[in-house]
Protein backbone atom coordinates (compact mmCIF):
# COMPACT_ATOMS: atom_id res chain seq x y z
CA UNK A 1 0.00 0.00 0.00
CA UNK A 2 1.32 3.64 -0.57
CA UNK A 3 1.06 6.12 1.85
CA UNK A 4 -0.99 8.07 0.62
CA UNK A 5 -3.76 5.21 0.39
CA UNK A 6 -3.35 4.99 4.46
CA UNK A 7 -6.32 5.63 6.85
CA UNK A 8 -6.16 9.11 7.83
CA UNK A 9 -3.27 10.31 6.55
CA UNK A 10 -3.93 13.86 5.24
CA UNK A 11 -3.19 13.44 1.39
CA UNK A 12 -6.04 12.58 -0.80
CA UNK A 13 -4.05 12.10 -4.20
CA UNK A 14 -0.44 10.45 -4.86
CA UNK A 15 -0.10 14.04 -6.42
CA UNK A 16 -0.57 15.99 -2.91
CA UNK A 17 2.04 13.29 -1.55
CA UNK A 18 4.63 14.19 -4.01
CA UNK A 19 3.58 17.66 -3.51
CA UNK A 20 4.38 17.52 0.36
CA UNK A 21 7.64 15.96 -0.07
CA UNK A 22 8.43 18.73 -2.68
CA UNK A 23 8.09 21.18 0.19
CA UNK A 24 9.92 19.46 2.58
CA UNK A 25 12.97 19.16 0.76
CA UNK A 26 12.85 22.52 -1.02
CA UNK A 27 12.31 23.53 2.68
CA UNK A 28 15.69 21.89 3.62
CA UNK A 29 17.33 23.60 0.45
CA UNK A 30 15.92 27.14 2.19
CA UNK A 31 19.27 26.40 4.23
CA UNK A 32 21.54 24.78 2.49
CA UNK A 33 24.83 25.66 3.75
CA UNK A 34 26.40 25.95 -0.06
CA UNK A 35 23.45 28.71 -1.06
CA UNK A 36 23.67 30.55 1.89
CA UNK A 37 27.87 30.71 1.55
CA UNK A 38 27.37 31.87 -2.06
CA UNK A 39 24.56 34.59 -0.90
CA UNK A 40 26.96 35.55 2.22
CA UNK A 41 29.91 35.67 -0.59
CA UNK A 42 27.61 37.63 -3.55
CA UNK A 43 25.52 40.20 -1.04
CA UNK A 44 27.09 43.91 -0.70
CA UNK A 45 25.66 46.83 0.44
CA UNK A 46 23.15 48.95 -1.83
CA UNK A 47 21.23 51.97 -1.59
CA UNK A 48 17.49 51.22 -0.53
CA UNK A 49 15.27 53.30 -3.44
CA UNK A 50 13.87 56.58 -2.19
CA UNK A 51 16.22 56.68 0.48
CA UNK A 52 19.47 57.21 1.29
CA UNK A 53 20.11 53.96 3.53
CA UNK A 54 22.18 51.67 2.79
CA UNK A 55 20.89 47.81 2.58
CA UNK A 56 21.88 44.51 1.94
CA UNK A 57 21.37 43.47 -1.60
CA UNK A 58 22.07 41.44 -4.49
CA UNK A 59 23.56 42.21 -8.35
CA UNK A 60 21.15 39.82 -10.51
CA UNK A 61 23.06 37.52 -12.43
CA UNK A 62 20.91 38.13 -15.63
CA UNK A 63 19.78 41.30 -16.01
CA UNK A 64 22.77 42.74 -14.02
CA UNK A 65 20.46 45.09 -11.66
CA UNK A 66 20.77 45.68 -8.14
CA UNK A 67 17.97 44.36 -5.99
CA UNK A 68 17.53 44.30 -2.06
CA UNK A 69 19.00 40.97 -0.72
CA UNK A 70 14.98 39.78 -0.09
CA UNK A 71 14.16 40.62 -3.84
CA UNK A 72 16.80 37.85 -4.82
CA UNK A 73 16.52 34.33 -5.25
CA UNK A 74 18.95 31.31 -5.87
CA UNK A 75 18.35 29.73 -9.11
CA UNK A 76 19.54 26.09 -10.03
CA UNK A 77 21.00 26.90 -13.02
CA UNK A 78 20.16 23.10 -13.98
CA UNK A 79 17.07 23.18 -12.79
CA UNK A 80 15.98 20.24 -9.97
CA UNK A 81 13.60 18.69 -12.20
CA UNK A 82 10.24 16.70 -11.41
CA UNK A 83 9.31 14.86 -7.90
CA UNK A 84 6.11 12.72 -9.13
CA UNK A 85 7.16 9.65 -8.26
CA UNK A 86 9.39 7.21 -6.18
CA UNK A 87 11.70 6.74 -9.37
CA UNK A 88 12.06 10.77 -9.46
CA UNK A 89 13.34 10.70 -5.75
CA UNK A 90 17.26 9.90 -6.56
CA UNK A 91 17.51 12.74 -8.88
CA UNK A 92 15.63 15.34 -7.87
CA UNK A 93 17.30 15.25 -4.51
CA UNK A 94 21.09 15.07 -5.91
CA UNK A 95 19.89 17.98 -8.18
CA UNK A 96 18.73 20.14 -5.31
CA UNK A 97 21.19 19.62 -2.94
CA UNK A 98 24.30 18.20 -4.59
CA UNK A 99 25.94 21.47 -5.54
CA UNK A 100 28.95 23.78 -5.97
CA UNK A 101 29.00 27.44 -6.49
CA UNK A 102 29.32 26.62 -10.53
CA UNK A 103 25.69 25.21 -10.03
CA UNK A 104 23.93 27.84 -8.75
CA UNK A 105 23.45 31.95 -9.31
CA UNK A 106 21.40 34.51 -7.50
CA UNK A 107 18.93 36.09 -9.71
CA UNK A 108 16.20 38.47 -9.05
CA UNK A 109 12.36 37.39 -8.85
CA UNK A 110 11.21 38.74 -12.02
CA UNK A 111 14.25 37.04 -13.95
CA UNK A 112 13.95 34.03 -11.71
CA UNK A 113 10.33 33.42 -12.63
CA UNK A 114 11.25 34.17 -16.29
CA UNK A 115 14.20 31.47 -15.84
CA UNK A 116 11.22 29.12 -14.57
CA UNK A 117 9.01 29.26 -16.93
CA UNK A 118 11.13 29.04 -19.58
CA UNK A 119 12.31 25.35 -18.24
CA UNK A 120 9.13 24.05 -17.56
CA UNK A 121 7.85 25.49 -21.18
CA UNK A 122 10.71 24.33 -22.95
CA UNK A 123 11.32 27.65 -24.54
CA UNK A 124 14.05 30.18 -24.47
CA UNK A 125 14.22 33.43 -21.94
CA UNK A 126 13.32 35.16 -24.69
CA UNK A 127 10.05 33.15 -25.66
CA UNK A 128 9.19 33.07 -21.89
CA UNK A 129 9.47 37.25 -21.61
CA UNK A 130 6.75 37.02 -24.33
CA UNK A 131 4.77 34.22 -23.09
CA UNK A 132 4.39 35.62 -19.36
CA UNK A 133 3.43 39.24 -21.22
CA UNK A 134 0.60 36.51 -23.12
CA UNK A 135 -0.24 35.48 -19.90
CA UNK A 136 -0.79 38.81 -18.07
CA UNK A 137 -3.01 39.89 -20.80
CA UNK A 138 -4.87 36.79 -20.95
CA UNK A 139 -5.78 37.28 -17.06
CA UNK A 140 -7.92 40.74 -18.49
CA UNK A 141 -11.41 40.30 -18.78
CA UNK A 142 -12.27 39.60 -22.08
CA UNK A 143 -13.70 43.13 -22.52
CA UNK A 144 -10.38 44.65 -21.59
CA UNK A 145 -8.70 41.77 -24.24
CA UNK A 146 -10.60 42.95 -26.80
CA UNK A 147 -10.20 46.31 -26.33
CA UNK A 148 -6.28 46.12 -25.97
CA UNK A 149 -5.97 43.93 -29.72
CA UNK A 150 -8.23 46.79 -30.80
CA UNK A 151 -5.73 48.94 -29.54
CA UNK A 152 -2.95 47.55 -31.44
CA UNK A 153 -4.64 46.93 -34.90
CA UNK A 154 -6.30 43.43 -34.82
CA UNK A 155 -9.85 42.57 -34.98
CA UNK A 156 -10.37 40.31 -32.06
CA UNK A 157 -11.09 36.62 -32.91
CA UNK A 158 -14.06 34.87 -31.80
CA UNK A 159 -12.74 32.80 -28.88
CA UNK A 160 -9.66 32.41 -26.46
CA UNK A 161 -7.39 30.06 -28.14
CA UNK A 162 -7.56 32.61 -31.21
CA UNK A 163 -7.37 35.75 -29.25
CA UNK A 164 -3.93 34.30 -27.20
CA UNK A 165 -2.54 33.79 -30.75
CA UNK A 166 -3.39 37.30 -31.80
CA UNK A 167 -1.88 38.75 -28.21
CA UNK A 168 1.70 36.93 -29.19
CA UNK A 169 1.64 37.91 -32.52
CA UNK A 170 1.11 41.42 -31.36
CA UNK A 171 3.85 41.46 -28.34
CA UNK A 172 6.01 39.58 -30.99
CA UNK A 173 5.52 42.22 -33.27
CA UNK A 174 6.72 44.69 -30.46
CA UNK A 175 9.97 43.15 -30.19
Amino acid sequence: MSPWELPGVPWKTESAFWGWVRGVLRKGWSRHPVKTSYVMNKRKRITKAGTDREIWGCNCELCHKDFPQGSCEVDHITASGSLRSKEDIQGFVERLFYVTYEDIRILCKPCHSLVTLAQQAGITFDEAIIEQKVIAVNKKPVAEIKAWLIERGYTPASNAAARRKQIKEALNAKV
